[in-house]
């Protein structure tokens, strides 16, 4: 791919070159077909280019919805014969459709509880660290003038952050990445069905390693953002058509896998396109 322009009857969002670069073929998108009907793996979906065809996308839930329930390709069908005795086997808890995958009003009560979740103050109080941490990552390539950015900045940083706002020993960091990079491995890619399998143990691991930790929390509350989401409320004088309920084990799990994913994966791919 090395012209000005690609030639969109060639692309393949799942070849490895196009991953890499994909960007040539978004600009034909744009200028030749906003809307693109893509094939992948025998799954046919649409691809939006355009900024004000996005827009117009999000801000109208009643036409387009975001109950895709999952992200990357569907299972085959021994993957999910294999995937459901893993989650057995393991005491997987339930998935939840939260932030990403419901439509108002339910995405409504997730977005008032995690926002009372998400304070000013426990941002705030995240700074010194983001700032001791970025400092420490620069010093290790400034004196050398150069650096690999993503493996050495991009990627630790983020992970760091998220971990300490979720109150994430340092002994926990690899497996937090691990469980970060498994619940996205199948995004963009297709994964064989054992890849699927370690995937899936993997973010059961995450599961059981966050539950704990909410428990602790209903029974030893602390000044952090797990004790926020477990007693977070919706004001049912401000919102009375809301459910006055707290939110469950398997919606904060739910929520803390998009935190981990989002704050991480998009994060380091924003930084490494600067």
């Amino acid at each position: 791919m090395t012209g000005a322009h690609s030639d969109l009857g060639d692309f393949d969002i799942l070849d490895p070159e196009v991953q890499q670069c994909p960007h040539l073929y978004y600009a034909a998108m744009r200028e030749s077909c906003p809307v693109f009907l893509a094939e992948a793996a025998g799954t046919e979906f649409y691809l939006i280019s355009r900024h004000e065809d996005v827009m117009r996308v999000l801000m109208d839930p009643g036409t387009f919805s975001s109950k895709f329930g999952r992200s990357g390709l569907p299972p085959s069908k021994e993957a999910v014969k294999r995937l459901i005795e893993v989650q057995e086997e393991y005491g997987a808890y339930p998935r939840r459709d939260t932030l990403l995958t419901v439509d108002p009003p339910e995405h409504t009560r997730y977005r008032k509880l995690v926002s009372r979740a998400f304070t000013s103050r426990a941002i705030a109080d995240l700074e010194p660290f983001i700032r001791s941490r970025t400092n420490e990552l620069i010093d290790r390539f400034l004196p050398t003038g150069r650096c690999e950015f993503v493996e050495e900045f991009a990627v630790p940083l983020p992970v760091a952050v998220i971990a300490r706002a979720l109150n994430v020993p340092g002994d926990r960091l690899e497996d937090f990445k691990r469980w970060s990079d498994d619940a996205v491995a199948g995004t963009g890619r297709e994964l064989t069905v054992d890849e699927q399998v370690e995937c899936e143990k993997s973010i059961i691991e995450f599961q059981h390693y966050f539950a704990e930790q909410l428990d602790q929390r209903r029974a030893e509350p602390r000044e952090d953002i797990l004790t926020n989401l477990v007693q977070a409320r919706i004001d049912i004088q401000e919102d009375p058509d809301l459910p006055d309920e707290p939110l469950s084990t398997e919606e904060i799990l739910s929520i803390l896998q998009q935190i981990l994913v989002a704050g991480n994966e998009t994060t380091k791919i924003g930084r490494a396109h600067v």
